[in-house]
């Protein structure tokens, strides 16, 4: 018996659930129809946060694989939900590998791990070349964070120039976001997550990025849309999938 356990660190917002993994675990469901389809969390707080707020329980990582083995699961394939290769992302298959002598599990890799994969997340976001984007990431301390480095490289490469990232925890920050653009002359810009979901980061955190931005000058066009909501970039998480099976 064949198991596709999805795994991200989670949100309790549930606008984010509903708009962003819902969708995503359905057309899972459809394309593997055969297997079983299964999610974890693997934030701790979250999980209890969610289940205090609302009565939905999710398991962890650990919870689900053991599930699976009882329920007589032989093969499982992990899709993480990470964006860049950091530490949760390790951790994860620190996980696992306690588990590769009571089940085999095989796990994808985030979404930004080969160069191709660059190429493909810029397609599926489409930006236009004629505006000017500034997209919050996570960000991390890890040194996973140069994936954002990289792909702001193939933004330009792509002649899209006019698109700078900048990250909540890592580098660039939004003060160096900031600079950029006022050293390009640039006083109007749309902003937009590039995150996952809608939890606190996409609502609260570039609510005020969109604060600081207005009040440093700056002619503000937010759009709210996680990845999770741009169908394009949910097809690139199932080839991740799919690339396991194959």
């Amino acid at each position: 018996m064949k198991a596709v356990l999805v795994v991200t660190h989670g949100t309790a917002n549930l606008d984010g659930v509903n708009s962003s993994l819902k969708p995503l675990i359905e057309e899972i469901k459809k394309e593997f129809s055969e297997d079983e389809v299964r999610l974890a969390f693997t934030s701790k707080f979250i999980i209890n946060k969610l289940f205090k707020q609302s009565g939905i329980k999710v398991n962890n990582l650990e919870e689900e694989l053991e599930a699976l083995i009882e329920l007589g699961c032989t093969e499982v394939f992990i899709l993480p939900l990470h964006l860049i290769p950091g530490k949760e992302y390790l951790d994860l298959l620190d996980v696992v590998e306690t588990y590769r002598n009571r089940i085999t599990a095989v796990v994808a890799t985030p979404l930004l791990s080969e160069d191709e994969d660059y190429m493909n997340l810029i397609k599926s976001l489409n930006p236009s070349k004629e505006l000017n984007y500034v997209y919050m990431a996570h960000g991390t301390d890890h040194e996973g964070n140069s994936s954002y480095l990289k792909l702001q490289q193939e933004f330009i490469n792509k002649g899209y120039g006019k698109v700078l990232i900048g990250t909540l925890e890592g580098t660039p920050t939004l003060e160096d976001t900031i600079y950029m653009l006022k050293s390009r002359n640039i006083n109007k810009i749309v902003l937009q997550p590039l995150l996952l979901m809608r939890g606190k980061h996409g609502t609260k955190d570039l609510d005020a990025w969109e604060e600081r931005l207005i009040s440093s000058g700056f002619e503000v066009q937010k759009n709210d849309k996680s990845l999770g909501e741009i169908e394009e970039v949910r097809k690139l998480y199932i080839n991740k999938l799919n690339s396991l099976y194959n």
